[in-house]
């Protein structure tokens, strides 16, 4: 039996280190085990690390899709018609999105603006911009351009992939700040 899945819930509550709280996803995934599954197909796992732990843990196979060249292939004639790649920057939130964000920004050619934050312990931490670029640089090699400076988007149209909107609180703010800064 072959679960797929173009969502994987319980991308908060992945993470067996923290005692108080259910690891929702271990739950999940053995559930899905328990039930008669053998494979599960899923698109982008909040955190690819413990996903694959779980399904190794539950001797259930994964297999991780990547939408990276559909988004690609579906938002390059917009950036075209934005002026093209140059004028474009791929935006990051913080460390967990960047992966995401460099991928993307590759394929288009594009640079990426990234927040010089991450979680620590659930907690979010500001982190010195150049420290954080080689942070990002280390975790995700590539020779993709990247920068924490606002200063450097006015004119460029932001794109910003992300895993997932809960509320839209956060997505309504960043895009208030990055126009605030002068992007497009």
């Amino acid at each position: 039996v072959t679960v797929v899945l173009s969502f994987m819930r319980y991308r908060r509550q992945d993470r067996s280190e923290h005692s108080h709280e259910i690891t929702r996803l271990r739950w999940f995934i053995s559930d899905l085990k328990h039930w008669g599954a053998d494979h599960l197909v899923v698109c982008e796992p909040h955190s690819v690390e413990n996903t694959r732990r779980y399904c190794r843990e539950f001797d259930l196979v994964l297999h991780i899709a990547d939408p990276t060249r559909v988004f690609a292939d579906i938002i390059n004639p917009v950036i075209q018609t934005l002026g093209g790649s140059e004028k474009v920057n791929i935006y990051s939130p913080e460390m967990g999105s960047a992966g995401r964000a460099i991928a993307l920004a590759k394929v288009i050619g594009s640079k990426v603006l990234v927040t010089p934050k991450r979680r620590v312990n659930g907690r979010i931490e500001l982190v010195d911009s150049a420290d954080f670029i080689d942070l990002v640089k280390k975790r995700y090699p590539s020779d993709v351009q990247l920068s924490c400076d606002l200063k450097n988007i006015k004119g460029v149209h932001i794109f910003m992939r992300e895993d997932e909107i809960d509320s839209g609180t956060s997505s309504a703010t960043t895009a208030k700040k990055l126009r605030e800064s002068g992007a497009e």
